[in-house]
């Protein structure tokens, strides 16, 4: 039995031709580096053929992607492009050439929960907080009514 991973380098082109519309198209058909104990998998011309999108995702094994086509005929085409989608903005290293960098968020809210101190506020670590203007005033102990015998 074949491994489904592995293909030729005849079939990934092929299957990169009807991958044309799906995250740019294939702009790389690569063998992964592979670390391990044992040799990279391969059956004399089926290697462990990769693509990598224009859209930056890569990773995509040929074989399965090519085993998706042929189990689900009709729903592949939304199935490959959200996985490429996904992976080309969270995993990606590689964002593509015409990639425009993100606008900066947008300047935050004043907080209008809080009320606004006097001249005396600080900013304390829980929030604003409201310097005494003098000292306080000592309470004095209530006076005993008791004769001195």
């Amino acid at each position: 039995m074949k491994n489904p991973q592995l293909t030729t380098m005849e079939e990934a082109k092929e299957t990169a031709l009807r991958l044309a519309t799906i995250g740019g198209g294939v702009a790389d058909i690569y063998i992964p580096e592979y670390f391990g104990p044992y040799t990279a998998p391969e059956d004399d011309l089926s290697k462990f053929y990769h693509f990598r999108f224009r859209n930056g995702a890569d990773g995509h094994n040929v074989g399965l992607v090519r085993m998706t086509m042929q189990n689900f005929p009709t729903s592949w085409p939304n199935m490959i492009a959200l996985e490429v989608n996904a992976t080309s903005s969270l995993f990606s290293n590689n964002p593509p050439p015409d990639a425009q960098p993100a606008p900066p968020p947008p300047p935050p809210a004043p907080d209008t929960s809080m009320p606004k101190a006097g001249p005396n506020a600080t900013q304390g670590l829980f929030g604003p907080s409201v310097k005494p203007s003098a000292k306080p005033k000592k309470a004095k102990a209530p006076k005993r009514n008791s004769k001195v015998v």
